[in-house]
């Protein structure tokens, strides 16, 4: 059987559509009522049926009106269980004025019936004692206005109609009643939502808050805005003084700042950054947001807002900052803090006359060969080791930096007398000297220096540094480990070597290079084994400038690529056409000089088998003369590239033998065929002591690796007796021959065999 509590559930639970908590607590209010009065409706629509026709209603209008309302009492009923909430609402308002104002209306009988709804006012006085009085009042109205509205109403008739207003009062005020009470219910609810959104957001947010009344100068301190500075909620109190005490010393002006704005209604909102002691004793960064709450006359009342623990980000900007003004692997100042503080030195000296400066220009000597031969790592612990040595002789006032590589600049400022800087150098060369646990090798580790005095003359940075650079490579071309003063005479040596460079350019473009031939001969019989291509540049103004005027500079400036692909491309091309013209010429090789940067060239080892390809020259007809200098730039680097040029066949010689730094170390790890040499040993050959022995100790050296040996630079008879009897296979010098153009090597070239007079007296 089913119990009160089920049947109630059942004709009143709205359907599943209605998912509103509010909405279905109303519904089943309003199904409630509808059940009630539906059984008066149906009760009242049947007597006529079932009691006969002395109960019947006065008249079909009524029977009409009770059935109709009944149907749509139903109708609002269904819609209600249904879940269209709203929908039922309206039709039961419809059909409860429709009973209400029937009799006002239509003069209706059915004044009796309006007391059935007197249940609606008694349901309402269980919401609240102030609706009844309300609906009281909304019945007195309708007995004070229903006899001027209607004259004809007698007494029964008013009273019977203000029950129904009453009651009609009634149900208005407790569908208003549902409606105001689910209202502040759901804003209540949005207040909670709202404010725990607020409260996740801010402890997601990490913030701490803070909210300043300034009419009692009272200030609140969340938990969290104590806790980033280390204390208890009860470890501070609710006054500004709290707060004020903390702020960093330096920091306290901004503050004071912000907060005058806001006071002064500058601006209601405001954002800064400083610092505030942490309870350990430490600062830290925080950020703070906030807004000033003003009231209807626009004065700040309050003042609320947040602290965020900003630390990290401001280590990180320091960080930062320090990483784009310093060099990462010494820690000095690099080339863009150095030049902020040499431009406020030249400024400084502009405006005082007593203010000196100086600029030294610091490179460390052959610092690549310890690269090569020990590795970048342990270069890399030398520069910090350096670095360290050099900031050690300077003074804390002064900026040592490091522009990179293995260069460093020291700017001294202020320092006493005219010989600071060079005692600053001396002390810096004394420095690098002392042994180093890093440096396990007998390779010294010397520097050469570059001075400038600031003056007047001077207005950029970029203009002392490079005459500081000029200054650091006189240093260095006076035997390194040296220091040099800039003056004006190195600048017009700059000047002129860029001009030099300059015009090097205009004569690639121009062509006015040739080529020189110097035979390389047997020294028993004067045949020609090779010859010896040799540049040579036609200046249109000065004439014929040797090589050892140009070709530093041209290595300097890079264009030795140039030219030296040129050298070795022409002598291919003549070799290959003196076969066509002399049947002689095709035993003969050449001897091309490489520089370098040609061997460090990714590209030369292409470049070189096209130009055997193109000239149809064979690969062991062309010997490349190399020397010790050009090796030891890249000793790795190096080896890997004569490697590959020796599979094609092409020969590699060592030119200038024994003036370089470890020559017999190359000799076993280079595919080397052949070694010339140096013409500074053939002129001391006739000291019978130590020149003779020297060449003689080369020659037997190259007997024993099953090398060539060949002579260079010989002028004299004797030279060449003494060179036969060390048993020297070839030579070449005046005194066979001078390099000579084109034209006269083919009056050679058309001798037959070729054979050279070595017994003529010079």
């Amino acid at each position: 059987m089913p119990t009160i509590k089920s049947l109630w559930e059942k004709i009143t639970i709205p359907a599943d559509r209605l998912t509103d908590a509010e909405e279905r607590v109303n519904s089943r209010l309003l199904s409630a009522l509808l059940v009630i009065f539906l059984p008066v409706g149906i009760f009242v629509s049947t007597i006529p049926y079932l009691f006969g026709s002395e109960l019947a209603l006065s008249d079909d209008l009524d029977f009409m009106i009770i059935v109709g309302s009944t149907l749509f009492w139903g109708i609002a009923y269904g819609l209600n269980r249904s879940g269209y909430f709203k929908v039922a609402i309206a039709f039961a308002i419809v059909i409860a004025m429709l009973i209400i104002f029937t009799e006002v209306i239509f003069d209706s009988d059915l004044e009796d019936l309006s007391y059935l709804l007197l249940p609606l006012l008694i349901i309402s006085a269980f919401f609240s004692l102030k609706y009844v009085l309300f609906a009281l009042a909304f019945s007195l109205a309708g007995i004070i206005l229903l006899p001027f509205l209607f004259p004809k109403f007698s007494i029964e008739e008013v009273l019977s109609s203000s029950a129904a207003f009453m009651s009609f009062g009634g149900f208005l005020l407790i569908i208003t009643k549902v409606h105001v009470a689910n209202s502040e219910k759901r804003r209540k609810r949005q207040l909670e939502a709202s404010e725990l959104r607020y409260a996740l957001i801010t402890e997601a947010a990490n913030d701490g808050l803070w909210d300043w009344n300034l009419k009692t100068n009272e200030v609140y301190y969340s938990t969290r805005w104590k806790e980033m500075l280390g204390y208890e909620d009860d470890e501070i109190g609710n006054t500004p003084e709290e707060w004020t005490k903390l702020i960093h010393p330096d920091d306290i002006s901004i503050s004071t700042q912000h907060l005058a704005f806001i006071l002064n209604q500058d601006d209601p909102t405001f954002k800064f950054e400083y610092r505030l002691k942490h309870k350990m004793g430490h600062y830290i960064w925080v950020l703070t947001r906030g807004r000033a709450v003003l009231d209807d006359t626009g004065i700040p009342t309050r003042t609320v807002g947040s602290h965020s623990d900003i630390s990290s980000r401001k280590e990180a900007e320091k960080r930062l900052q320090h990483d784009a003004l310093h060099d990462t692997l010494t820690g000095l100042p690099n080339r863009t803090l150095l030049l902020d503080r040499l431009q406020h030195s030249i400024y400084f000296s502009t405006r005082d006359k007593n203010y000196k400066y100086a600029v030294l220009f610091l490179d460390l000597d052959k610092f690549k060969d310890i690269n090569d031969s020990l590795g970048h790592d342990v270069g890399d612990q030398i520069l910090i080791e350096c670095a360290k040595r050099i900031k050690a002789c300077a003074r804390n006032v002064d900026t040592v930096a490091r522009l990179g590589g293995d260069e460093f600049i020291i700017l001294l400022e202020n320092f006493d007398g005219s010989n600071g800087p060079v005692i600053i150098a001396e002390r810096i060369s004394k420095e690098l000297l002392r042994p180093s646990d890093i440096l396990q090798t007998e390779l010294p580790l010397t520097a050469s220096i570059g001075i400038v005095f600031g003056n007047t003359a001077y207005s950029t940075p970029n203009a002392i540094l490079k005459d500081a650079d000029i200054a650091m490579y006189q240093a260095k071309d006076t035997g390194r480990a040296k220091y040099a003063i800039f003056d004006s005479v190195m600048g017009l040596k700059v000047a002129k070597r860029i001009e030099r460079e300059h015009e090097l350019v205009q004569a690639i473009q121009n062509k006015n290079f040739k080529l020189t031939y110097q035979p390389i001969v047997s020294l028993e019989t004067g045949e020609i084994f090779s010859m010896e291509a040799l540049i040579r540049w036609h200046h249109p103004q000065r004439g014929i400038i040797q090589p050892d005027d140009f070709i530093p500079i041209a290595e300097e400036s890079g264009l030795i690529l140039r030219i030296g692909n040129w050298v070795l491309v022409e002598a291919c091309k003549q070799i290959k056409m003196w076969d066509q013209e002399f049947p002689q010429a095709k035993n003969l090789s050449m001897s091309v000089n490489i520089s370098g940067k040609q061997i460090a060239s990714p590209d030369f080892y292409d470049f070189l088998k096209r130009t055997l390809q193109e000239t149809d020259l064979e690969a062991h007809r062309l010997h490349l003369e190399i020397t010790e200098n050009t090796i030891v730039e890249d000793i790795d680097q190096a080896l890997r590239t004569l490697t590959e040029i020796s599979t094609l066949g092409v020969e590699l010689h060592l030119d200038d033998f024994g003036t370089g730094y470890s020559s017999i170390a190359y000799l076993h790890r280079f595919p080397i065929k052949a070694l010339k040499i140096d013409k500074s040993f053939i002129d001391r050959l006739l000291d019978k002591n130590k020149g003779q022995a020297l060449v003689g100790g080369i020659i037997h050296l190259a007997n024993v690796l099953d090398l060539e040996v060949v002579a260079e630079g010989i002028e004299y008879s004797n030279q060449l007796a003494l060179l036969k009897e060390l048993k020297c296979g070839q030579g070449q010098g005046f005194y066979a021959a001078k390099p000579m153009y084109k034209k006269d090597m083919e009056l050679i070239l058309a001798k037959n065999g070729n054979i050279f007079d070595l017994n003529k007296e010079q």
